[in-house]
């Protein structure tokens, strides 16, 4: 779901339930990894995860992404020191070029 963000007008953010068949809890360097993999643009990766018990979906089986929204507002308005979306620090392309 989108994040607000003032520079960017949104940010996104990566809501998931967790399966007890996994060996370890994945990370959002994780996410990134296996996005960048299949060549999704980079302006497509999440810069936040949220777990949830439960994706909330609609009687015909479709995300509610409204409650999703709402959900994280409130997980934000709980902690209101928290970014909504800290911006991607990681160097994960190797270092950048300086600007000119």
């Amino acid at each position: 779901v989108g994040v607000p963000d003032e520079r960017l007008g949104e940010r996104i953010c990566l809501f998931y339930v967790e399966d007890p068949r996994w060996e370890k809890p994945f990370s959002l360097d994780d996410v990134k990894g296996h996005l960048r993999k299949k060549g999704v643009a980079k302006r497509l990766w999440p810069e936040r995860l949220e777990r949830i018990e439960a994706i909330p979906r609609t009687a015909t089986g479709k995300v509610k992404r409204y409650a999703l929204s709402e959900e994280l507002e409130r997980r934000l308005a709980e902690r209101p020191s928290a970014s909504p979306c800290e911006p991607d620090r990681s160097d994960a392309d190797g270092p950048k070029r300086k600007s000119r």
